[in-house]
């Protein structure tokens, strides 16, 4: 009599990879236009400060680096923020409300095999590069923090930028680790939302205790200080509790109680906020203010399903755009 196999569990398995071709070659479904229209100008607002500046170095001011929104287009960085919150945030609240548990590392490995390979490609064509024009990276002990995830906090990476990167695979293991372990304490997924609107008051106390501490005071600016909070995630993660807050509202088929909190409203209040605690204290508050505007933009494409990035005159806009970069 033959034996019948017993499946063993496996710590790959290929289900992981199993449609990943067609995600690539067809949009899912339920794909918002919106969404990807958000995404697009956070590339654009990334891309186009990283050139400025390169500009600038190497030929002086332009009229490109001038413009407000390239000058600062470090903020795309937290419209990614945001926007990774609400993805990886809508999976997670989903499989919690299906499941009543979150499977921690199938979701770690199912997002690490999206990431690590172009990713680690990436290092590799860096370090090759360095060693072939003369420089040893391995001697100077770059590179290894790049490996572990671990630049936003302590910078010996090779890879320009990979500190979000960090900050984000970070999330990945904290976020469902946190409803792993909290979901045999609630009844409801709702029921999570208030802690994560307390611990999104508690980031801007937690840069304001740091900020107080090392200078003195409240209202003291320092750009470099301003550059340690912005790398590390434990003073950087407003985007990605705000983007786990309206996907919560979202999966929930649920929208604010109060009558005034309208994706209009939101988004006005939020800009109305912002230039108030901007004027106040900038290196505090610019980063909740940038993930409440977010945020509001991100409530208002879910719940109106507006088609102004799904046109051709937002693709003539972008296109607009690179020809003055390049013209630049």
């Amino acid at each position: 009599m033959m034996r019948m196999r017993t499946s063993e569990p496996r710590l790959i398995n290929l289900t992981l990879f199993r449609g990943a071709i067609a995600e690539l070659l067809h949009p899912p479904t339920g794909q918002i236009p919106f969404l990807d229209g958000l995404r697009s100008i956070a590339v654009l607002l990334v891309i186009g400060q990283h050139l400025s500046g390169k500009f600038a170095a190497a030929y002086g001011p332009n009229s490109f680096s001038r413009l407000p929104f390239v000058a600062n287009g470090w903020m795309g960085v937290d419209l990614f923020f945001v926007l990774s919150g609400f993805f990886i945030g809508g999976q997670l609240w989903r499989e919690l409300r299906d499941n009543k548990t979150i499977h921690v590392g199938r979701f770690v490995m199912r997002r690490g095999f999206r990431i690590w390979p172009l990713y680690f490609f990436t290092f590799l064509s860096v370090f090759i590069f360095m060693l072939g024009t003369g420089q040893n990276p391995a001697l100077k002990g770059y590179g290894w923090s790049d490996l572990v995830f671990v630049t936003n906090f302590h910078n010996r990476g090779l890879v320009m930028g990979s500190w979000s990167l960090c900050t984000e695979e970070q999330f990945y293991i904290i976020a469902p680790l946190a409803l792993f372990f909290s979901a045999r304490h609630v009844h409801a997924i709702r029921d999570l939302r208030p802690w994560l609107w307390g611990l999104l008051l508690v980031v801007p106390l937690v840069r304001a205790a740091v900020w107080m501490y090392v200078t003195g005071h409240f209202f003291q600016h320092s750009p470099a200080l301003f550059a340690s909070l912005y790398y590390s995630s434990l003073t950087h993660c407003d985007g990605l509790i705000m983007g786990l807050i309206v996907s919560n509202y979202w999966v929930t088929h649920e929208k604010p109680t109060s009558r005034f909190a309208t994706p209009g409203i939101l988004i006005a209040t939020a800009v109305a906020l912002s230039i108030g605690l901007h004027q106040s204290q900038k290196e505090i508050c610019d980063f909740t203010i940038l993930a409440m505007i977010f945020g509001s933009l991100v409530w208002f494409g879910i719940q109106r399903r507006t088609v102004i990035f799904n046109s051709r005159a937002f693709l003539l806009a972008i296109a607009a755009v690179f020809r003055h970069v390049s013209e630049s």
